[in-house]
């Protein structure tokens, strides 16, 4: 895997960027399938600036391979950057086999260092596009993949809207990772970041014994108003501050 010669592998420190974020979620553009076109120079540059904001970064799906190019791109800057897996699927089984390919090809190759976790799917269960016995059977196969190449450091789940998670899925998952937007439930931006933290606590918070973390969180900073909930950079700075 090859950086092309005029690419700048040193990183500008910004004045107006600080590890400020526990993590974030990230898909590099030209890496959703089947429209793969992203470089890795395309994921250099991008890291360049993720890698001052943050120390992890979540990726939404294994296509394009841009877990490799993550990876690569890692190694390249020297940077401390851990990841966190999405094995994305839809109602499409070759899309979930193409997914799990992937998957098993990084780990074969850069082997389990940097990998801080594992999710089985993005919101499926939101789509309905599996139940939450077929999702629980998918991370225990995962689980027992990663067994068998002698890995056990890697905790699985998914992450899905915080409610979903019943005790099929937290029985099955090494933690609840749910995402939890105060847009789209409508709720003022004053309001925003004590409904957050308060929705937490009565929905993954509250199952215990197992490590719960909000996976998704924000505010738009353009579109159309949800409710109470309006889209601007001004209100995704607030609620950003307040949180």
């Amino acid at each position: 895997m090859a950086v092309a010669s005029n690419t700048n592998l040193t990183i500008v420190p910004s004045p107006n960027m600080v590890k400020s974020f526990y993590g974030l979620t990230y898909t590099p553009q030209y890496a959703q399938y089947p429209r793969c076109g992203v470089s890795l120079g395309d994921v250099v540059e991008d890291l360049k600036v993720l890698s001052q904001l943050t120390t992890r970064v979540r990726l939404y799906g294994m296509d394009c391979d841009q877990v490799n190019l993550m990876r690569e791109a890692i190694k390249l800057l020297k940077i401390d950057v851990s990841l966190v897996l999405t094995v994305w699927f839809d109602n499409n089984h070759a899309t979930y086999a193409r997914q799990l390919a992937a998957l098993w090809d990084t780990i074969d190759k850069y082997g389990a260092t940097g990998i801080i976790g594992i999710s089985v799917g993005n919101e499926a269960l939101f789509r309905k596009q599996v139940t939450p016995q077929e999702l629980a059977q998918r991370m225990n196969s995962v689980r027992a993949n990663l067994t068998s190449r002698d890995i056990k450091s890697i905790p699985v789940y998914t992450t899905d809207l915080a409610e979903n998670f019943d005790s099929t899925i937290m029985q099955a998952s090494d933690a609840s990772l749910g995402n939890i937007h105060p847009y789209f439930a409508g709720v003022a931006v004053a309001e925003a970041p004590n409904w957050t933290w308060s929705y937490y606590q009565k929905t993954i918070g509250a199952n215990s014994g197992k490590p719960a973390i909000i996976s998704e969180t924000g505010w738009p900073s353009q579109g159309a108003s949800h409710g109470s909930a309006t889209p601007s950079v001004d209100n995704l700075q607030s609620y950003l501050d307040n949180f």
